[in-house]
């Protein structure tokens, strides 16, 4: 597994934060958008004005801000700003970069075709592998799969990277972070992946994903 290092985004603010998300892209990376291989593979470097057709806002604001795609809770909806990247998967790896900025923390979520499946929460002092609850069965409950102290500072990128395997799933955050976590159901076809925040901003970038065959 590559070497995952959190890239710190130093900037001088003379304007406003929004207009700095990108400031440290712009100087590291060539211009690019999505691209897609024969493979299968995905990256997205948000390297474009508009979300594009890979990608549906389904709650909250979500827009491409230098580079970046940033997310915000919106008071009218009632519920937390999500965003879904549109690619079916069943056994995978995602990897992306990831900032709070005005959030405590996001879930990557993941559905089955009925509904919520599973989700990872990420806050700035634990990381949680936890089953959805199944709205169609009352007596349903969520499951913790898997829990982990960790310090995810605000303001600051991170690397995330989950793999699923069958029926296992294992997260890992920056080099010192790492938990597992397994349960039959997670051995379905998902339709998507979906990042869920609350509050202010939450930036996404370099996305990476990555199919695999059993």
């Amino acid at each position: 597994m590559p070497r995952l290092v959190t890239a710190v985004l130093t900037f001088v603010c003379v304007v406003s934060t929004v207009n700095s998300w990108g400031a440290e892209k712009r100087a590291a990376k060539p211009d690019r958008s999505s691209s897609e291989s024969k493979t299968g593979s995905f990256e997205d470097a948000f390297e474009r004005d508009e979300l594009g057709a890979g990608w549906s806002a389904v709650k909250g604001d979500w827009k491409i801000v230098d580079g970046v795609l940033v997310g915000r809770e919106k008071k009218e909806d009632a519920h937390a700003a999500v965003v879904n990247c549109n690619r079916p998967n069943r056994n995978s790896t995602i990897q992306f970069s990831f900032k709070l900025d005005g959030t405590d923390g996001f879930h990557l979520s993941f559905n089955h075709a009925k509904g919520h499946l599973f989700r990872v929460l990420v806050d700035k002092t634990k990381v949680i592998i936890r089953t959805d609850k199944d709205t169609k069965d009352a007596a349903s409950k969520p499951v913790t799969l898997a829990t982990a102290d960790a310090e995810i500072a605000q303001g600051t990128w991170h690397t995330m990277r989950a793999e699923l395997d069958g029926e296992q799933v294992t997260v890992q955050i920056n080099d010192d972070l790492k938990l597992k976590g397994r349960h039959p159901s997670l051995d379905v076809d998902k339709p998507n992946y979906r990042f869920v925040m609350r509050g202010a901003a939450w930036a996404l970038d370099n996305v990476k994903i990555s199919a695999s065959v059993k």
